[in-house]
């Protein structure tokens, strides 16, 4: 056994992860160095284990780190992130069988409470195998008495062979030892120079803080983080998805855009995906805003923005289609040259409560549009992104993005469905 006296919490990561999700389809990806690159092509935001050998840090710029890539044939790839939220849920789904409950953290990393259920390293092991021959995505387990224990055996967990962790009562001081400032879980970069400068070096010198001195030192954050490294559970498992109370859509753009009319199709699709993302959350908004960049690199840098509220909160696409169209019209000087823009829908609200004073006529629109949204949204679902759109956005399906070497939809688009033979 492990240590069966604390209480479980483990900490389950998906192994570079994207990377993984694109060696999947493509054998060829495996054993090379491969990195994954963010919107645009822009840095590289996943690397395989080959990849960081070769020197290649977490955000470098792609432009930057192009001629090392051909040099040593390493494989760059546009990110496809339908691809790996898709791949993601089967792993949580997965997952979910073996724990009385579970938080989802991020796309690749999940809290397990396993609470006083004894583990062996067979458990496991047995564990690591299911995932992997279930979804081919290699997991590292970490276990600690809390989330922050958890965290840093993880970190322990992807140096082993065996890619699995514990912390207990035999290796807590070794391991905390072991860990910089910066790899502890809640201490941000700021926090880990102000407390090297006080002379702490280890996560072993924050657990033997005093609790007063910690909270004194930053905030009530730094004391239950403290508190956690001593197995002392702070922070509990959040199974439960909050809604956010914002959605942003926005893009930078390899190729600056100073056309109204493909800045205002643009500006319509970022609405249409806002608002599939808006009634998938159930929610109403009360307001929209836009907001458009040029190039921060060069001269006459502009930033701007405008924003309309509704009378009648909203949820359909094309009357917030309408709406982003008058706040272009108001703001456009065809002088700039747009490298960024985007979409903020705000001022969510459970329901839409029609207003007296505008007359029936607005309440049957908004419900007929709600029926033509709806339908959409599940024929999108079944058959694709964009496989219908509205007219607004242009009459391309072709992606906004700038991405050269982006995989197919392997598991989300039925053209995709790789065939063998």
């Amino acid at each position: 056994m492990l240590d069966a006296s604390p209480p479980w919490m483990a900490l389950v990561d998906c192994n570079n992860f994207y990377v993984s999700c694109e060696r999947l389809f493509n054998p060829a990806l495996k054993h090379v160095p491969v990195i994954v690159l963010s919107n645009n092509d822009g840095c590289a935001i996943a690397r395989s284990n080959e990849a960081k050998a070769l020197g290649i840090q977490m955000g470098d710029p792609y432009y930057q780190i192009k001629d090392l890539c051909a040099r040593h044939n390493v494989q760059a790839l546009s990110s496809n992130f339908t691809l790996y939220g898709d791949i993601s849920q089967r792993v949580m789904t997965r997952l979910k069988t073996y724990a009385p409950q579970m938080e989802v953290y991020s796309i690749d990393e999940a809290f397990l409470d396993f609470g006083h259920h004894p583990l062996s390293p067979r458990d496991l092991k047995a564990i690591r195998q299911d995932i992997f021959q279930k979804t081919g995505i290699p997991i590292s387990i970490g276990l600690g008495a809390t989330k922050t224990l958890a965290k840093v055996a993880n970190r322990f967990a992807k140096k082993t062979p065996h890619g699995i962790y514990g912390i207990n009562d035999a290796n807590h001081r070794k391991s905390l030892m072991q860990t910089p400032l910066e790899d502890i879980w809640g201490i941000g970069r700021q926090l880990s120079k102000k407390l090297m400068g006080l002379g702490l070096k280890s996560a072993w010198d924050v657990a033997c803080l005093p609790s007063p001195l910690a909270r004194k030192l930053h905030n009530v954050m730094s004391e239950q983080t403290q508190r956690e490294l001593n197995g002392q559970r702070c922070f509990p498992l959040e199974t439960h998805t909050h809604p956010k109370k914002s959605i942003m859509v926005s893009r930078s753009f390899k190729t600056p855009v100073v056309e109204k009319e493909v800045l205002q199709q643009i500006l319509c699709q970022f609405v249409e995906n806002g608002a599939a993302k808006l009634r998938a959350q159930k929610k109403y908004t009360r307001a929209l805003g836009l907001f458009l960049r040029t190039n921060r690199f060069q001269p006459g840098y502009a930033r701007l923005e405008n924003e309309c509220r509704f009378r009648v909160p909203l949820q359909e696409t094309a009357p917030l289609q309408q709406a982003v169209q008058h706040l272009l019209r108001e703001i456009y000087a065809p002088h700039h040259a747009i490298k960024k823009a985007g979409i903020l829908l705000h001022g969510f609200e459970d329901v839409a409560q029609p207003d007296l004073f505008l007359g029936a006529t607005h309440g049957s629109a908004t419900i007929s549009g709600a029926k033509l949204d709806q339908t959409l949204d599940q024929l999108n679902q079944r058959f694709g992104k964009r496989a219908l759109f509205y007219g607004a956005t242009g009459l391309s399906k072709k992606s906004l993005l700038h991405q050269e070497h982006k995989s197919p939809a392997y598991t989300t688009q039925w053209d995709c469905i790789p065939t063998v033979g």
